[in-house]
């Protein structure tokens, strides 16, 4: 993909996308302008040699975009563009000023029109995907652990209740048997043995 600049003078290089100006060798040292000022500059090249008139300009720059359209707005723009330009290394007049008729760039500054090619976008990375995968697999485990945890209090459980049904089972047939015993055989003693498993032990 490629995207339409503008080298100034040799060595300065307009991008309108990027709305701002930068040396060929310092790329990533880009001195950024607004997007009106971006526009401006753009159809002044556009029309290079010719003279624009100042409601020609103020239209295309600002009407068309829905913005507010002033000779204030317009007079910013060009001293920042003419700044910019001269901060860059250029002296030349690149812009000029046509007294009540409008601005022009001259035809003897120096602009060619490039095409500098837009490197792809890389892949998106796998990071999103290795984390959702670990995430999964993170819940993953604590569903086992919680199962395992549950299921293990649940086995418990059925350990002490069949511990202690056991327990009830062993008192109720030795207390059945006493009963027997004492209907059988009535005595003192066996009257007190069948009370004693009747009664809990009181420890003094």
């Amino acid at each position: 993909m490629t995207k339409p600049q503008y080298r100034i003078e040799g060595d300065v290089l307009f991008c309108p996308n990027s709305v701002g100006f930068y040396h060929q060798d310092l790329q990533e040292e880009i001195v950024t302008i607004s997007s009106s000022a971006a526009r401006l500059f753009s159809f002044l090249i556009k029309n290079k040699g010719e003279i624009v008139e100042r409601e020609v300009l103020l239209q295309r720059v600002w009407d068309d975009y829905g913005l507010q359209a002033s000779n204030n707005n317009l007079n910013q723009c060009l001293s920042t563009l003419r700044r910019i330009i001269k901060s860059m290394g250029i002296d030349k007049n690149i812009i000029e000023t046509i007294p009540k008729v409008g601005l022009r760039i001259a035809n003897n500054v120096a602009i060619e029109e490039i095409s500098i090619k837009q490197e792809e976008p890389e892949p998106p990375r796998n990071d999103k995907k290795n984390f959702l995968k670990k995430v999964n697999i993170t819940y993953v485990l604590i569903a086992l652990v919680i199962i395992l945890a549950v299921t293990t209090a649940v086995h418990i459980f059925h350990i002490y209740q069949h511990y202690y049904q056991s327990n009830a089972n062993f008192t109720a047939m030795i207390a059945n048997e006493a009963v027997c015993e004492v209907a059988a055989t009535p005595s003192v003693a066996n009257t007190a043995k069948f009370a004693s498993l009747l009664t809990p032990a009181v420890a003094y």
